[in-house]
């Protein structure tokens, strides 16, 4: 069996030096190595704000425009490898867009409508100092 309180594990005598303590026996195979469970705290930054304005063109309301934009700011640093350390990675997403339209009732049976919206999403994956490389994605899209 495995020397939980001597810290004779393989974990414990070669990668951690003592620092952490064995703590799972269900990993391993009881006589070299056992596994290492802890809570990470992470925390998730997921601040999205959306706003719309609609407009009366005409008193009748037979034409109204509208503008909507939203805007993403989310950070979400991941779980360190032992506890103490950084996180192994950050996520990053700061994705914004705005919507246009245009509506016209021309008749009781006839309407006409526009839209026009566009998305830019700027994405990031980066890893902390340690572990060095960063990860960029975006694009830009426009729709009718």
């Amino acid at each position: 069996m495995l020397d939980v309180t001597n810290h004779t594990g393989y974990l414990d005598r070669t990668f951690c030096a003592g620092k952490t303590v064995t703590n799972d026996l269900s990993a391993g195979d009881g006589l070299n190595y056992a596994g290492f469970v802890f809570r990470a705290p992470t925390s998730l930054d997921n601040d999205v704000f959306i706003a719309r304005l609609d407009y009366r063109l005409t008193a009748d309301g037979r034409h109204l425009i509208f503008w909507r934009g939203a805007v993403q700011n989310l950070r979400n640093p991941g779980a360190p490898f032992l506890p103490g350390d950084a996180p192994q990675q950050d996520t990053a997403d700061h994705s914004k867009g705005f919507a246009f339209g245009y509506t016209a009732i021309l008749s009781s049976t006839l309407a006409n409508s526009f839209r026009w919206d566009t998305r830019g999403r700027a994405s990031a994956l980066w890893a902390t100092p340690t572990n060095r490389g960063t990860l960029f994605w975006g694009s830009i899209k426009h729709h009718l």
